[in-house]
Parts: structure tokens; sequence; C-alpha cells
């Protein structure tokens, strides 16, 4: 029932994620939010972080994991993927491991 309802809801573009990305930078700013966790991040999401940090409108730290499933390809989970994103204030994790 979840995946059906899900489906209903139109998927924001570009320009809404960064509308409702700087409204939550506001909102974090507020309460005095410094940085974040994203625990499901995706290369598209990073990549979007990476670019608000670019234009100087990144007003947080984000440690972003990146989010894989069994059909994730292992090419995304390759270090190469990742070290592009990784700034001064977006950045990636290794996990416990020693892996990725």
């Amino acid at each position: 029932a979840y995946d059906s309802i899900k489906a209903l809801i139109p998927k924001p573009d570009t320009t809404a994620k960064r509308s409702l990305l700087h409204q939550g930078l506001a909102q974090a700013a507020t309460l005095g939010i410094t940085g974040i966790h994203n625990m499901n991040g995706d290369a598209e999401e990073i990549a979007l972080y990476a670019a608000l940090e670019d234009a100087g409108e990144l007003t947080l730290r984000i440690y972003c994991s990146f989010s894989a499933t069994p059909e994730t390809p292992v090419e995304a989970l390759a270090e190469e993927t990742f070290r592009v994103f990784e700034t001064l204030k977006v950045w990636r994790g290794k996990d416990l491991s020693g892996g990725l």
C-alpha cells in the first residue's frame, strides 16, 4: 500500500529541491544547528549539497551516507565515485570495516 501511495506523490525537480533545502537550512539556523547527518543519500543529493556549497548557500555541514540496496551497482560504491563530492562542508565517511 505504501508504494502505491508513494507513486502518486510527484517527485520534486532540482529547483524545488533547492528551494526546500533553503527552507530547511533557514530553519536549522534558527535552532543553532551547525551540522546534520543524511543517512540515505545518493549521488544526486550529494551533488546538490556540493552545488549549494559552491554557491555559498550551504550554511551547515552535512555528513552523507550513501544509500545502497542489493541492486546498487558495484561501480556506484567505488571510492572514485564519491571523491569528487568531498568538500569542506559535504563529506562521507568510511564504514567501521574499513571499506567505503
